[in-house]
């Protein structure tokens, strides 16, 4: 079932801007990207090292290098780091090239960032069960995967799936409808520029809370120098991204699936022009997607 966005805020009492909407028709422009470019010199770096033991927070998941795992070693280089991520943690989408590590020296601990996050790199992986938030689970099987909680408890290594249960995402708290109608006022705002919208998960309050990153925003496209899982501290975890398409269709573009790597809900609402916004919506990890339900994500 198709739900009218724009129908369901009025129902719930929120405004929908009159002159956005009575412009049935609008001519659609030809964006022109022009890329900058800039000549650097490389100058000579020092190599970058990280004592240990250490913590690592990435994505909602908090890892942990310890020292007895490098007997020889009192730090590791940023190479080393990776070699780490990738055969310790099974964390192999985490490659030098996309990733900026942040150190916290009074904390002794690094944060992991996405850098520019606008460009990215495919990528498929094959586990069948994989810790997130607080707790929570995804668990592959075959090209799908399902997503459980915010509350639900640690189950231990294995979650067993009933056959009648189709993949797909199953939350015990769905994000608020409120939320979805401020997205939507961010989108109209924001029109005929695209905006990325970021919904956070407070594992110590168990609420949802909406935030607008900053970003540099075309017809077409949306930039940003940094993605970070983290609000404004460890608890606030990043849980799911939506952004618009202007006047154009909720498709998800080959830009999009380079970038939408990580264990989060994405959607994509276009067509905010129209008295029917189109939309899409659906669950990613490792490069692998699921389409699922906006019913699945918002309390409607």
């Amino acid at each position: 079932m198709t739900i009218n966005l724009f129908e369901h805020m009025k129902q719930n009492g929120f405004d929908v801007p009159k002159e956005l909407l009575d412009e049935k028709v609008k001519k659609k422009k030809d964006s022109k990207n022009s890329a900058k470019k800039t000549s650097t010199t490389k100058a000579t770096k020092k190599e970058e090292k990280y004592p240990i033991p250490v913590n690592i927070h990435y994505s909602g998941t908090d890892y942990q290098i310890l020292a007895e795992e490098y007997p020889d070693k009192k730090e590791l280089t940023k190479k080393e780091l990776f070699t780490h991520f990738k055969d310790v943690f099974r964390l192999r989408i985490l490659k030098e090239k996309r990733t900026l590590l942040e150190y916290d020296k009074d904390n002794n601990e690094i944060i992991c960032v996405i850098k520019n996050p606008s460009k990215g790199f495919s990528f498929t992986q094959g586990l069948h069960r994989y810790s997130a938030i607080n707790g929570d689970f995804f668990i592959k099987k075959g090209e799908f995967g399902y997503i459980i909680g915010p509350k639900e408890e640690n189950l231990g290594e294995t979650i067993s799936i009933p056959n009648n249960i189709k993949p797909g995402a199953y939350l015990s708290q769905k994000i608020s409808s409120e939320i979805l109608f401020k997205i939507l006022h961010g989108f109209m705002n924001s029109y005929p520029n695209e905006v990325l919208a970021q919904v956070f998960f407070d594992t110590s309050t168990c609420e949802f809370i909406l935030h607008w990153p900053e970003q540099n925003t075309t017809e077409t496209r949306i930039e940003r120098d940094k993605g970070y899982f983290y609000l404004d501290s460890k608890n606030k975890v990043l849980f799911a991204e939506v952004h618009s398409h202007g006047q154009y269709d909720a498709k998800f573009s080959n830009t999009d699936n380079e970038n939408e790597l990580d264990f989060l809900i994405y959607g994509i609402i276009g067509r905010i022009d129209s008295i029917k916004p189109d939309y899409k919506f659906r669950l990613g990890f490792n490069g692998l997607f699921k389409e699922i339900d906006i019913m699945d994500v918002f309390e409607i």
